[in-house]
């Protein structure tokens, strides 16, 4: 996308898009945007890797019959906000199915159970949607600019990530400490750079 775009109005322009079901491209943008985010989510939630892919597409599904008549009002929220709503009640409704299905969740203590799967369990998904949004928009910024650097240039970066002393980093790449401190804080100025654009662009 280009940086010139207004990226919140191209954003709420793929939503309204995607009121037309049949509109294939617009629905491959919000997926490849989103579904990663919405998998690392119900992974959190110590569920397995083929589940999660299958919940994830039925969660997909549910947005693709949802988008059409939601009217996503920034004034109210953000988009984001809604998602996370659509993904913790798609999981709370798991949660349920599963303990009835076990026999742990009868119709009579439900309603004593509500509290729980309404309040904590919902501040647990909260956590969690949020430190996942965090660690996706670092990884999917990372992809972004990681080709703009020379390998040299990566590897320090990465390697003080790592919590490698500049010293060290010196000495491994042959390079001195003082060129490490340019090339740490270059890449990681681009990186929080990105990580604003994108965090405005998707949330």
């Amino acid at each position: 996308m280009s940086k010139n775009v207004d990226p919140w109005k191209t954003r709420y322009t793929l939503l309204e898009r995607l009121r037309d079901k049949h509109d294939s491209n617009s629905w491959e943008d919000f997926t490849l945007h989103y579904k990663p985010y919405i998998y690392k989510v119900i992974r959190r939630m110590n569920i397995s890797h083929d589940f999660a892919e299958d919940f994830s597409q039925n969660i997909l599904l549910k947005l693709w019959e949802k988008l059409p008549e939601t009217k996503i009002d920034p004034e109210k929220g953000t988009f984001r906000s809604w998602l996370t709503r659509v993904i913790k009640n798609e999981i709370i409704n798991f949660m349920t199915k599963e303990k009835r299905r076990e026999g742990k969740l009868t119709d009579k203590n439900l309603e004593q159970l509500k509290p729980y799967l309404d309040g904590s369990k919902n501040s647990d998904i909260d956590r969690l949607a949020e430190e996942e949004w965090i660690a996706y928009i670092s990884e999917k910024a990372w992809e972004q600019i990681e080709g703009q650097f020379e390998d040299v240039t990566k590897q320090c970066f990465i390697l003080a990530s790592q919590g490698v002393s500049a010293s060290e980093i010196a000495k491994q790449l042959d390079i001195t400490e003082a060129i490490v401190y340019v090339y740490k804080g270059r890449v990681k100025n681009k990186l929080k750079q990105e990580i604003r654009r994108l965090h405005v662009e998707l949330q």
